[in-house]
């Protein structure tokens, strides 16, 4: 398992690879920046080896070692979620070898990390909705433990309800979708009539927001099988772009994938060549 792709170095740039490893490259947002990342590599004299982790851990792990293996001289790298932190990319770290973390940080370690200002994203969306007349908005996500992401989306999210007096509670959020990083079908459906059921125990709700991708498919699959319809029962906000999931326009929350990917190798290569510590 794990997408592996190599874009070959030419006979001048060899013995110049970096490492890429992202967790979903079935979505739009990480596509772009690994677009972004080969185009600028490239002008470097750089090529890179890129790995697919399905934001599982383990094969993570394994990817971590085999780029070591096949000599890369840094890797970006996009954590996967989940409750515990890779032992492999906190080790890289502490070995000072080159690393950049992309869309995610760590906390607890001082690692270079590239990521959008997810609170100020997130705190434009939910103005946006209360300017159009919404009080009762949920925020749907996975868990946020060791995520900071999510964490961040969620932060940000109650503190619009702040900024604005309005009144949150913690039936606006619903924080145990298990899908990211999970491919049984199984989980899948649970995850679909948890949403479901959430959104049929709270009538009050009349906007959406969903955290990423995956959730935002969940919530449009729940939608329509509770025979509702967007905008007409529910006004809709997701993280990245919509095109790759429906055939019809919604509002979303764009990241600039090409610059994500534009400064997160910007900074790995002052770190290869010890131009920063």
């Amino acid at each position: 398992r794990g997408t592996y792709v190599k874009f070959e170095p030419s006979e001048a740039n060899k013995d110049n690879i970096i490492g890429v490893v992202l967790c979903h490259i079935a979505n739009s947002f990480d596509v772009g920046i690994l677009t972004s990342i080969e185009k600028y590599a490239s002008q470097q004299g750089y090529s890179i080896i890129f790995k697919n982790t399905y934001d599982d851990i383990v094969l993570e792990e394994k990817h971590i070692e085999d780029l070591v293996s096949a000599g890369v001289k840094g890797m970006i790298i996009q954590p996967v979620h989940g409750e515990f932190y890779n032992e492999k990319l906190i080790k890289l770290h502490l070995r000072k070898f080159p690393v950049i973390l992309v869309d995610r940080h760590l906390y607890g370690f001082p690692i270079p990390a590239v990521a959008t200002n997810n609170i100020a994203a997130i705190e434009d969306a939910v103005m946006h909705l209360f300017e159009n007349g919404h009080e009762n908005i949920a925020f749907i996500c996975f868990d946020p433990t060791n995520t900071s992401t999510i964490d961040d989306r969620i932060n940000g999210f109650k503190s619009a309800f702040l900024k604005n007096k309005k009144l949150i509670t913690p039936s606006n959020i619903l924080s145990t979708i298990k899908s990211p990083g999970n491919n049984r079908s199984e989980v899948w459906e649970e995850d679909l009539n948890r949403i479901k059921r959430y959104l049929e125990e709270n009538p009050q709700i009349t906007a959406i927001i969903a955290s990423e991708y995956t959730v935002a498919k969940l919530v449009l699959q729940a939608i329509s099988e509770m025979e509702k319809k967007i905008p007409d029962d529910y006004s809709f906000i997701m993280f990245d772009e919509a095109d790759s999931i429906i055939d019809y326009k919604i509002t979303h929350i764009r990241q600039n994938q090409e610059e994500l990917g534009r400064m997160a190798l910007e900074i790995l290569l002052k770190k290869i060549n010890d131009e920063i510590t």
